[in-house]
Formats: structure tokens, sequence, C-alpha cells
């Protein structure tokens, strides 16, 4: 796999999960797709080799460590300088603006148009982590 093609996507809802995944791979045909179930998951995964991720994608609340906390403990470790992250979660425009602070490049709050998701990764991948 290409440098920086993998989408990572996290989410506890399995519908939501699924027709997430489904959309970013038609939506995002040049990228790869991992989902994961729930923080804990996430978690693990992101303590595993990242050299090819483009980008995660995650839920705030979720079984495990929550989406904002993923955030605050990997978008400014070593190794994770390049990678952007986005929460997508529903709830109020406070948690997002946290995530900001956290380190995420962005934010949605659902329901959210999986195009309007797709066009932002683009856009970031495109360019640079900010």
């Amino acid at each position: 796999m290409e440098k920086n093609k993998l989408i990572i996507y996290a989410e506890d809802v399995k519908s939501l999960r699924d027709m997430a995944g489904d959309f970013f791979k038609e939506l995002l045909p040049d990228y790869d797709i991992e989902l994961y179930e729930d923080g804990t998951s996430l978690d693990g995964r992101l303590e595993k080799d990242v050299k090819n991720v483009g980008i995660v994608l995650t839920d705030n609340e979720m079984p495990g460590i929550n989406g904002n906390e993923i955030i605050k403990r990997y978008s400014r470790k070593e190794g994770f300088e390049n990678i952007p992250f986005i929460l997508i979660y529903a709830g109020a425009e406070d948690i997002g603006e946290e995530a900001l602070r956290n380190g995420a490049s962005a934010y949605f709050i659902k329901p959210v148009s999986y195009v309007d998701i797709a066009k932002v990764v683009e856009r970031i991948l495109g360019g640079s982590k900010k």
C-alpha cells in the first residue's frame, strides 16, 4: 500500500460504521479503509505501525477510550505529526471545539453527509495536516 493511503475510521454503531465504510470506498476509491468498533480497538491499532495511515476519523462516545481522548493522546505524539484527526460525533458544538484544541484538523456533528466528509478528507490528504 502506498504511503498515506489508509483511512482509519472508528464508530461503535455497526450500521453507521458499515454505511460509512461503503461510502468511503465509493467516494474515496484511491484509499484503503480500516474500520474499528470502539475506542479500545482504535487505540490498539494506533499503537502499531502507522506509516501508511493518511487520516484518522473517529466517533467521540464509544466503548473504551473516547474520540477526544484518542485525538489528545495521538495528534501531537511523535510519529503522528503528519496524520490528521477528524472527530465525527453527535452532541454539543463544544465537544468539537475541544477536539480542535486537542489537535483535530476538523470535526463534524451528526447527522452528517459522508460526501462532505469525503471532500474534507480529500482536501486534507491533498494538502497538509492543518
